[in-house]
């Protein structure tokens, strides 16, 4: 009898575990998802666990099985990937947050806002020195920075001077502590009172700078299912919104 009560309470651990709802997602959407998970647990009761890092990581973390349940992307490509490797629940991969890649400098600086931001006008700023931004080999911001400096003309002139994070809060970090410029998404710039908006890169050298979201094979689970369709409503887009992400509709 002692061993069947055992097992039962183990049993019942387990299924209480298993319904806990797992966020994988782009370190630059902490703040916000933290917010909306806490309300979240507020108002159902549910608890939510969200592990943060640069898309790229993350993705070959669910590829190799890590237990997610849902993932939010900092760019189509890492969704794209997970997609062809059969890890996304069909139907449920879409569109979510858009966002904009920003040039910034530690709010102390005598830099003024430029207007225009060209090529030209970065490597002056520049100059000799250093320059923060994500590691384009697996940072979406990063990747999203190389390209606005190659449709620059200046990536291959000052690529040896980048200094190349693990994700962009660590990029946001750097400019904040020890370099003089960087780039990061808008809405990282949006949480931070060190760093100053110098000018945001037009899309048109980025590209459309969009979050997709969906749940991971095999997990559409009714509690995964409903912290989903919660992420979906118009109260986490405002909540996105105050973070300096706009809501994909």
């Amino acid at each position: 009898m002692r061993i069947l009560l055992i097992a039962l309470c183990l049993l019942i651990s387990v299924s209480a575990f298993a319904k806990d709802v797992t966020v994988f997602g782009a370190a630059s959407v902490t703040n916000a998802m933290n917010e909306l998970i806490a309300t979240y647990k507020k108002e159902t009761g549910k608890n939510v666990i969200a592990s943060y890092a640069s898309s790229g990581p993350l993705a070959k973390q669910i590829e190799n099985g890590a237990p997610a349940d849902i993932f939010i992307s900092a760019n189509m490509s890492w969704m794209d990937y997970l997609v062809e490797k059969g890890k996304i629940e069909e139907g449920t991969n879409a569109p979510y947050l858009a966002n904009k890649l920003a040039f910034i400098a530690p709010v102390s600086s005598k830099t003024d806002k430029i207007e225009h931001l060209d090529g030209a006008t970065v490597k002056k700023l520049i100059g000799s020195g250093k320059f923060a931004m994500g590691d384009p080999e697996h940072v979406p911001a990063g990747k999203y920075t190389k390209k606005a400096l190659e449709g620059m003309g200046i990536w291959n002139d000052i690529e040896g001077q980048a200094a190349r994070m693990q994700d962009v809060r660590a990029t946001l970090a750097m400019v904040e502590r020890a370099v003089p410029y960087g780039f990061v998404y808008f809405s990282d710039s949006a949480i931070s009172d060190k760093v100053k908006v110098l000018a945001l890169v037009d899309d048109s050298l980025t590209g459309k700078i969009t979050y997709p979201m969906a749940i991971v094979k095999d997990k559409r689970t009714s509690e995964v299912e409903a912290f989903y369709n919660f992420l979906k409503t118009d109260y986490a887009a405002g909540v996105f919104l105050k973070y300096g992400f706009i809501a994909v509709k």
